[in-house]
């Protein structure tokens, strides 16, 4: 009886443990898969990997920076370029989080790679920030504007041409005078009206107010860094009212509501994003729990269904699949 006991013990002992293993452990096992496939030469299989990895591993940079390094080498290899500009401007955005690319330890070939993929597909100013500085742009051959004379002369030029007849004659008086018409000279010349000048303005067009979308999601990630949820909120709401966001932004806009509690506008981020592509699966469950939260209990059901497949069963997991199945 005794013996029995102390095997039941030791049995609950092991499944606590067990259960206790934590999301980051299996996330890690899929870090080290898809890098080492990566080396291989087995690109299109580690470019699931490494998306499920860095999905899970957003809160650790370092981690997250290795996965989106391989992911931006494994792309750029089987030549999807846009793919590879996103993993690598994911890179730089967790870099202006926390400085921590540099001390990465990556393999030297991988590393060289990487570089070389990130000087190909992002600005000079976002490849020299991995690199550890800040290169200044180039100033511009010439630059000087034409002085503003050559301008008044184009429009003197143009007041002079004009045809008479498009000049627009003074409207006659409102009043009537006494005086009889005979009386005023037939063959008086009449005063020419002045040419009215062209209203045109030589002042350069104002510039349309432009947001630093990367800078943006730099703060906001700052402020959930720090427990700020409210401005957090705050920038990623004013980046959903961005136009011309492409379709990794608007990911990663959605993750940010999720991070940030906002599950309303997780599920407008994630609209206005589309169809989510091969490897992007797992973001199924931030939108079955946000429409979970929103009371849209068929949508949590079917895209919790589409996103199990693809994720661990977590403790976080199993608690709100038993909440959304049980949702009427």
């Amino acid at each position: 009886m005794k013996k029995h006991f102390l095997s039941t013990l030791l049995l609950l002992a092991m499944a606590t443990s067990a259960f206790a293993a934590t999301a980051t452990d299996f996330y890690l096992t899929l870090l080290r898969r898809g890098t080492a496939d990566v080396e291989a030469g087995r690109n299109a299989d580690a470019t699931t990997t490494l998306r499920l990895a860095a999905f899970g591993l957003l809160e650790s940079i370092e981690h997250y920076q290795t996965a989106q390094a391989y992911l931006a080498v494994a792309f750029d290899r089987l030549g999807q370029t846009e793919q590879a500009r996103e993993a690598a401007q994911r890179v730089v955005n967790a870099e202006r989080v926390e400085k921590k690319f540099r001390s990465i330890a990556l393999p030297a070939p991988i590393r060289t790679a990487f570089e070389a993929v990130a000087k190909k597909v992002l600005s000079a100013t976002d490849a020299a920030a991995l690199r550890g500085g800040a290169t200044a742009a180039p100033a511009p051959a010439t630059t000087a504007t034409p002085p503003p004379p050559v301008v008044v002369d184009k429009v003197d030029v143009v007041t002079e041409t004009r045809k008479p007849e498009i000049v627009p004659k003074p409207a006659p008086p409102a009043t009537t005078t006494t005086a009889p018409p005979a009386a005023q000279p037939q063959n008086k010349p009449q005063p020419q009206p002045q040419p009215v000048r062209p209203q045109t303005s030589t002042l350069p067009p104002q510039p349309q107010r432009t947001i630093d979308v990367a800078g943006q999601f730099a703060a906001a990630d700052r402020a959930l860094a720090t427990a700020n949820i409210n401005e957090a909120r705050r920038i990623y709401r004013e980046l959903l009212g961005v136009s011309g966001l492409d379709h990794g932004q608007l990911v990663r806009l959605a993750e940010g509501f999720y991070r940030s509690r906002d599950f309303t506008n997780v599920l407008a981020a994630f609209d206005r994003a589309g169809a989510l592509r091969p490897g992007e699966e797992p973001y199924r469950y931030y939108l079955a729990v946000a429409a979970y939260e929103v009371g849209q209990f068929d949508r949590a059901r079917r895209e919790l269904a589409a996103a199990l497949p693809f994720i661990e069963l977590t403790p976080d997991v199993q608690r709100y699949r038993a909440k959304i199945e049980a949702a009427r």
